[in-house]
């Protein structure tokens, strides 16, 4: 009897995508945490770049150097404001609970 009432697991790919569409749609609904995860390390790559023209450093201009550097930020920094977004937004829902 308990393998009827067993409930068949969706696949962890599934599972995935369906996690990114939900932290997109948290990101995406939060104007703030779009302007600090976006706007914000775009901002400082281009301020820097104006700052720093040429120069090179180790053979690259700044902006080369500088672009995948500010690249990686702006992911990580994404990651954590959805993270915390997401918690937060749980939290008042009521889906998170103590």
């Amino acid at each position: 009897m308990a393998a009827d009432t067993a409930h068949k697991s969706r696949p962890p790919l599934v599972l995935a995508l369906g996690q990114v569409r939900y932290q997109l749609v948290v990101l995406l609904r939060s104007p703030l945490g779009f302007f600090l995860s976006i706007v914000i390390p775009l901002l400082l790559l281009v301020s820097l770049n104006v700052i720093m023209p040429g120069g090179p450093v180790g053979g690259l201009g700044y902006a080369q150097w500088l672009t995948p550097a500010m690249c990686a930020f702006c992911l990580l920094n994404a990651c954590y404001v959805t993270t915390i977004t997401s918690l937060v937004l749980a939290r008042e829902e009521g889906i998170l609970k103590r």
